[in-house]
């Protein structure tokens, strides 16, 4: 260990003493900060600035979709950055890097719904969920991890005839790694 580090450790523990825990954490924090820039060191517990993430789901059931139709989650519940459109379905890459997607998708009993992800047109990730022989409703869930280049659009799209996919208990989200 660097003298440098255990002088700031030292030097922030010497410096901590209060009673309640919000400021203490504020108090430490100031104390961190003053204390390891001066050795010169940079903050490292701030929030980045630049995250990527969204969380949406189904706002309606979807019922009989035809062939390649986008399936468009417009019950957003996140949407850092704004890369999410929930009236195209569809998620635009804000900058070059390395994403994940998870879709979910519930289908009651007696019916099929097929998804593709598709990178620019693409297909890169898939899911199944086959409720046809079945007395349940089913569920699937993919999750794709892609490279993508700033403006590459990603969306999932029905691979046949879709039966059926339950508001609510559907959902498609994904992030910045």
């Amino acid at each position: 260990m660097s003298w440098k580090v255990l002088v700031c450790i030292i030097s922030v523990a010497v410096f901590i003493k209060t009673d309640s825990v919000k400021a203490y954490n504020d108090h430490f924090h100031r104390k961190y900060d003053r204390i390891c820039r001066r050795l010169g060191y940079q903050r490292n517990f701030e929030l980045d600035k630049s995250i990527v993430a969204f969380n949406a789901r189904l706002a309606t059931n979807q019922i009989n979709l035809p062939p390649h139709a986008v399936v468009a989650f417009r019950k957003v519940t996140l949407n850092e950055g704004n890369a999410y459109d929930a009236d195209t379905g569809k998620f635009t890459a804000p900058t070059d890097g390395i994403y994940s997607f998870t879709w979910t998708i519930l289908t009651r009993p007696g019916d099929l719904f097929q998804t593709y992800l598709l990178l620019n047109g693409n297909k890169v990730g898939f899911n199944n969920v086959h409720g046809r022989k079945s007395d349940n409703y089913e569920t699937g869930t993919t999750t794709s991890i892609i490279k993508m280049k700033e403006h590459d659009r990603v969306w999932l799209s029905t691979v046949a005839r879709a039966g059926f996919a339950h508001r609510d208990w559907s959902s498609f989200s994904g992030f910045r790694l």
